[in-house]
């Protein structure tokens, strides 16, 4: 990568600190019921919230509750699926929460 592109990264860093969105620590709890309700496909609360509102409580990972929500929607529409949280840390240090879910089209 090289000093240049290191230096890069570290602005990069810096400008997402100070950008639009809060980073905020981890809230295991809020990403518990935001996982059980990708397991589950209610979908609505975070279908319908605005930007604002879930950076509120998502703080800049506010794109990957957008994400996940849409890519939940389309496994929705398919037909129905079972999925199951396999494991979920909260990483204070990295300002996230990582979480493994998998999920596969339901026995007919």
């Amino acid at each position: 990568m090289g000093w240049t592109g290191c230096k890069a990264l570290v602005q990069a860093g810096r400008d997402l600190a100070a950008g639009p969105r809060p980073c905020l620590p981890p809230d295991a709890a809020w990403d518990a019921g935001f996982m059980e309700s990708l397991r589950n496909g209610d979908l609505d609360a975070y279908d319908e919230a605005d930007d604002d509102a879930l950076s509120a409580v998502g703080g800049a990972g506010v794109h990957e509750v957008r994400a996940w929500t849409a890519a939940v929607a389309a496994m929705r529409a398919a037909g129905p699926y079972e999925a199951t949280v396999d494991c979920y840390f909260a990483v204070p240090e990295w300002l996230t929460g990582m979480g493994i879910m998998r999920a596969e089209a339901a026995a007919a």
